[in-house]
Formats: C-alpha cells, sequence, structure tokens
C-alpha cells in the first residue's frame, strides 16, 4: 500500500549555522579536491539553478555556483539542492564543521553515491542516534527494573504460508527485548506446519506455542492466534518482522505512563536480508483523518486484547487491508485520549512482505463501511499512490458561508481574485465581505473598482477608519458583521480553481469535532506554497513541503493525502463561527505575525480538531494582501513571535501532527539530526 508515495523526502536550504568551535578531525576523513568535486558531481545532490535562487548573494556575483559550493558554500552549511539538509548532517558529525573538510563530499563518501538520498539521511540517522551500544543495553536493562506495570504481551503471528524461516527472525528478535514478559503465538494452516513445528522444537523456547488451524486465511490465523491466549495486551506481528531490542520495554513504558492506553503504536521501517534498515516511517500522533486516507499506523500495533474482542476480531475476506479494518473498527469503542504514539523506530518489516498489491476496492470498502458505521454520507475516491480520497456528501439546508476578506486593494489581485470567486465558486448561500481601509475610497482608481462591487448583492465593502495595519483587528472586526454560520477566512491574492469548494469546506465543518478547514495552496509555477503548517518549523512554525512540485506526495504522502493538522494558514481557513466566538477569535496583540498560529493553537486547545485536504487547491501570490515583509515591520514582527514562542513553548516542542524524529530546519519532513527526544531512558 502507498508503494509511490512512500519515502521520497527533500530538503530546504535552513539558514547557515553559526560557526561551530573547531574540533580536530582524523586524516582519514581527508581526501584530495579533486576526488570531493567528482563525487557531488556525480551523486546528483547540487543543483545550479537552486543554489542561484537561494543564495542571491552569490547570484548578484556572477559566480559560478558550482566553484562557490566547492569552495565556500559547503563550509558555511549552505545546501547543494533541495534534497539534502547540509544543518542537519552536520548536526550528526560536528567534527566536519571545522571547514577543512567538506561535509556533502564526506556524506557521499560515507554512505555511497547509489540508492535513494532519503535512505541515505536515514542510514546516517541510524549510524548517529538508532544503534545501541553495551553501556546502552544496560540502561535498558536498569529501566526494565524500573517498570510500575509489566504485562504479559502476546505477539501473534499469523503464517499461511511455508515461512519458518522468516518466524524465526520474528522469535530472534524477541529473544532480544529486554523486556521478558512476552509470548508468542504463531498461528499456520495444517498444511504448512510441518517445518514451523519444526523449528519450533529444535529452538526449544517455551514462549513460542504453534497454533495449528484449518484455515489458510490470514484473518482467520490471527484470530486463532488470539483465542489462545489470555494476555491482557496483543502485538501483531508478520512473519519477517523484527522489532528493535527495545521494542517492548517502550510500549510498556507507554503504558505505564497511560494506564488506560486501548492501543499504543511506534515508528518502523524495513529491513533487508543484510540486515540493513531503510525506508523509514516516520509518524504522526493519531490522526483520524490520515488514517481514512491509508493505514499510515501500521506496525507495531499493541492492542488492549479486551478491545479486539468487543469489535468481533479481525475480519476475514479483507486479505491485505484487514489490519486496517481493525484499527477502524476499534477507533469507534474507544476515544483518542486512549490511542498513543511512541516516536521510535520498534519494528522492522521483513522483505518477505510485498507480495501482490493490496485490491483497492476492498479498502476503500473497509473505510466506506467504517464512514456508514459513524453516520457519516460520503463516498470513497482513489486517491494518490493507491490511497484514498473521502468526498463528504453536504446535506441541506446548507449553512449561509461568510469569506472575509481583508484587501490592500491592489487592483491586479484583488479583482481577479473577486472574479474568479464569484465566477466559479457553485455553493448557492455565500456573502463576501471586502474588508478595506477608508483610505482605499481617496483612491480614485481603487474608489472606482469598489463603487462597482456595490451591484453585486453578494459582495458588501466594509471600510474601517484609517488606523495602522492590524491583521488579527481587521479580520476580528469583519467577523462581527458577518451573518455565516461558517466563516471564511480568505486573502485578496487566492485564485479560486475548485468549483465546489465551498461544498467540500462546508461537509468537514459538520463532521463532529472539526472546527477549522483548509486548502492546499500553489505558487502560479504550481510548486507548494503551503501544505500545512508545523508547529516548531524554523523554530516557530512554518509551510510544509514548499517549492514542491505538483503532483509529487512528499514524504509518506502527507503532501497528498488529506489528515489533521495542527495549523493552517488564514491565507485560507474555514471555521465554524461557534468556534471562533468561543475562543474570541484572533489575539489583537498580533498584528502581523503568528496569528494564525495562535488562533489554530487555541482551536485546537479547546478541543476542536483542524483538516488540511488537498481535495481543495487554489493558487497563492504569497503576502500580496499585507505587502512585502520590510524593515520596518521587522521589530514587530520579531517581538510577536517570541510572544508566541514563549505562550505555547510546549506547544511547539511537540506538534502532534509531525514527529520528533523529523527535522525542525526542513520543510520536506527530513530525518532529524539530532532528534528531539531522548535515546535512553530516564528513571526518577
Amino acid at each position: 500500500m502507498l508503494g509511490r508515495l512512500a519515502g521520497g523526502q527533500r530538503t530546504r536550504p535552513p539558514a547557515a549555522p553559526s560557526d561551530p568551535t573547531p574540533t580536530e578531525c582524523s586524516t582519514e576523513d581527508l581526501a584530495p579536491i579533486d576526488d570531493d568535486r567528482s563525487l557531488v558531481r556525480r551523486s546528483g545532490l547540487f543543483d545550479g539553478a537552486w543554489y542561484l535562487a537561494r543564495n542571491p548573494d552569490v547570484a548578484a556575483a556572477g559566480l559560478d555556483p558550482f566553484e562557490h559550493f566547492m569552495a565556500f558554500g559547503a563550509r558555511e552549511g549552505r545546501d547543494p539542492g533541495p534534497q539534502f539538509d547540509m544543518r542537519g548532517y552536520l548536526g550528526s558529525r560536528p567534527e566536519l564543521a571545522t571547514g577543512t573538510i567538506n561535509p556533502l563530499a564526506q556524506f557521499l563518501r560515507t554512505h555511497g553515491t547509489e540508492g535513494s538520498i532519503a535512505d541515505r539521511l536515514y542510514d546516517a540517522w541510524v549510524t548517529a542516534y538508532d544503534t545501541l551500544g553495551e553501556a546502552d543495553r544496560a540502561v535498558f536493562r536498569d529501566a526494565v527494573e524500573h517498570l510500575t506495570v509489566r504485562p504479559e504481551i502476546t505477539v501473534i503471528v499469523p503464517a499461511a504460508g511455508d515461512e519458518a524461516a522468516a518466524i524465526e527472525r520474528t522469535l530472534d528478535s524477541l529473544v532480544r527485548q529486554f523486556y521478558p514478559h512476552w509470548e508468542l503465538r504463531v498461528a499456520v494452516p495444517a498444511a504448512c506446519n510441518a517445518d514451523v513445528v519444526a523449528m519450533a522444537a529444535r529452538r526449544g523456547e517455551p514462549r513460542l506455542r504453534i497454533i495449528t488451524a484449518s484455515d489458510a486465511n490470514v484473518a482467520n490465523l490471527a484470530n486463532a492466534a488470539l483465542a489462545a491466549t489470555e494476555a491482557p495486551f496483543v502485538l501483531r506481528l508478520a512473519p519477517g518482522d523484527v522489532l528493535s531490542e527495545h521494542a517492548l520495554y517502550w510500549l510498556v513504558d507507554a503504558l505505564a505512563q497511560n494506564p488506560d492506553a486501548d492501543l499504543v503504536y511506534a515508528d518502523e521501517d524495513r529491513i533487508d536480508a543484510a540486515g540493513h534498515r531503510h525506508d523509514s516511517h516516520f509518524k504522526p500522533d493519531w490522526n483520524p483523518a490520515l488514517l481514512l486516507a491509508h493505514d499510515y499506523v501500521g506496525r507495531p500495533v499493541l492492542y488492549r486484547r479486551t478491545l479486539i474482542e468487543v469489535v468481533g476480531g479481525f475480519r476475514s475476506g479483507l486479505v491485505e487491508h484487514a489490519d486496517h479494518d481493525l484499527l477502524l473498527r476499534c477507533s469507534e469503542h474507544t476515544t483518542p485520549s486512549r490511542i498513543h504514539h511512541v516516536p521510535r523506530v520498534l519494528c522492522h518489516r521483513g522483505a518477505e512482505e510485498h507480495g501482490a498489491d493490496p485490491v483497492w476496492e476492498i479498502g476503500a470498502r473497509v473505510v466506506a463501511e467504517h464512514l456508514e458505521r459513524r453516520g457519516i454520507t460520503a463516498d470513497v475516491r482513489p486517491g494518490p499512490g493507491g490511497a484514498y480520497q473521502v468526498a463528504y456528501r453536504s446535506r441541506a439546508p446548507l449553512p449561509r458561508v461568510s469569506i472575509v476578506m481583508p484587501s490592500g486593494c491592489k487592483l491586479h489581485l484583488v479583482e481577479p481574485c473577486l472574479r474568479h470567486l464569484l465566477e466559479r465558486t457553485t455553493y448557492p448561500d455565500y456573502e463576501v465581505l471586502l474588508v478595506v481601509n477608508e483610505i482605499r475610497h481617496w483612491v480614485p482608481e481603487q474608489a472606482r473598482f469598489l463603487a462597482t462591487l456595490r451591484h453585486d448583492p453578494r459582495v458588501r465593502v466594509l471600510t474601517y477608519p484609517d488606523r495602522p495595519f492590524n491583521f488579527s483587528w481587521i479580520n476580528n472586526w469583519a467577523m462581527g458583521q458577518a451573518e455565516g454560520s461558517v466563516v471564511c477566512l480568505m486573502n485578496d491574492d487566492i485564485e479560486v480553481t475548485t468549483p465546489d469548494w465551498l461544498e467540500r469546506f462546508v461537509a468537514r465543518l459538520r463532521l463532529d469535532g472539526v472546527g477549522g478547514v483548509g486548502p492546499m495552496l500553489y505558487y502560479p509555477n504550481d510548486t507548494v506554497q503551503q501544505a500545512g503548517v508545523v508547529l516548531g518549523l524554523g523554530g516557530l512554525a512554518a509551510h510544509a513541503f514548499v517549492g514542491l512540485p505538483r503532483g509529487e506526495a512528499g514524504y509518506r504522502g502527507r503532501a497528498a493525502l488529506e489528515q489533521d493538522l495542527s495549523c493552517v494558514t488564514a491565507a485560507c481557513l474555514a471555521l465554524r463561527r461557534e468556534v471562533i466566538d468561543a475562543v474570541g477569535g484572533f489575539d489583537e496583540t498580533l498584528a502581523i505575525a503568528f496569528n494564525d498560529v495562535d488562533l489554530c493553537i487555541r482551536v485546537r486547545e479547546a478541543g476542536w480538531r483542524i483538516l488540511w485536504t488537498p481535495d481543495v487547491w487554489f493558487y497563492h501570490h504569497e503576502s500580496a494582501t499585507i505587502g512585502p515583509h520590510n524593515a520596518d515591520r521587522q521589530q514587530d514582527f520579531d517581538r510577536e513571535a517570541r510572544q508566541v514562542r514563549e505562550r505555547w513553548a510546549a506547544v511547539l516542542s511537540h506538534d502532534p501532527a509531525y514527529n520528533p524524529n523529523l527535522s525542525i530546519t526542513s520543510q520536506h519532513f527530513a530525518p532529524a539530526f539530532p532528534p528531539r527526544i531522548a535515546r535512553l531512558p530516564t528513571m526518577c
């Protein structure tokens, strides 16, 4: 599933790091400059046009981009292209920051020039942050003794074929666990059990039991294994899956911290026959909308056994979609507060698990049945890479929508913005509140344009007395005059391209618990302007996947799949009126900076969900509504940024829609060097 969406990490150019303290470097790291040049050229990681666009000082000086990068840029921490995060890599290899070694060339020398950049970066990440030494193992053994809960965990492995060797690899990983309270139940059909039984007899592991069933259906085998245990928690694996040595410890640690947990899942990757790890999947915390798009939870998942029993176990006939179906049904019988994510790579899926592509129609039926059980009227349509796009159906009566559009009356922007909106929008009941400073009526061209709008009953021009620009005050003032029970904030530099965009927004805002919805925004050159906002990115918050070409799905499909996010930009954000009233609208002390971030955090803190959907997309000329960010505004910008950072420090340190193993210097979900999570347990 999602084979075409897996991996595909890109990076953006972060600011150059400050000069590090020089560190002595081994002569083994030194290599001839000619070799460096050849390595970098062959790698395909250097993009001259991109480098000049991101480094205007180099372009202005008329310098050759490759020569500048090799002589100066690499050592200054400048990225060679969109696929390599120089600052991140230097974070894992501080000895390379001496200025005597080209970090990119050393990366290529260490991790090779073949294979995807995502896997080579991940290889560096694993080496630096996810490889245990003997001292680390001693810490985990001691931590197990300090666990406040020690439940028995049954690992169930349904094996429909002759997979004794793969099952033994899974068993080996269990035997290596620091946490000892487990048992393994392998369910196999009678026709295929001889080799598995022989393996079990040879191993003599008392915690291993082979369950023989008459049926080769994987779901029925899993249910047979479930029936053979009374342990309070169950972990479902496939033959060949390998658990990290500390996997069960971290899962039980999550149970100790959350005693009412019904479901705990963790991050994963894949492992080949040689033991090489690749294809990392750093997941968000519980994300119901993303789970509708595909089974992002994957493995490992620790279930409370009674929850599986309540929903009736695994359903047969769903082939590869049985796990997705179980997750969706379990989610209907618990609450988000009882579902927990451990942001650590605890499972390495085996190479054996490839086979035929899942049947899309069966997976779509799984999602559709879940929606039907929840009383949601919707269709399930094909999404990118074999995923699903839920098309929610609007139901009568439709609420009135107020589109609030602050404008500086730049006619080359606002005139086409309004024209496209009014000509293309199919929603039957909406009003546009064009919000302008009174000075716009003093400019003849702008005054004539505003006068023409009086003839369209869908448009109201709201004029406020001249005052210093304050985006928050302007929107609050206009929203106070809005008639709709849904309010859509929109910049006057947006080009509407999805005719039924309001129908799609309103249908989502009618879902239980959804308070806000935002779209995909593209630059006019068909690259991503924003695919949601990541908290903590760039030190506070920033747009995701900026510059990603249209049609590319991004890391794990996150630039192409509908999902819950912590924040979307107010350049286009639809909200329930009751949500705006409940949180008090925008904070008017934030006149120009991060006011939408503050608003979205307060919406989430009040218990509402925010959805980002690529099912609606627009073009956006960024920042044209308020003009360029100039030096005159820098002091206010810095003050407001500091205010938001101090107010929401705890929230900004962990975005539940992101992952602490992902970079906060890259807008394209690259590995974090270092992760923002402790490697080892800490005992109080």
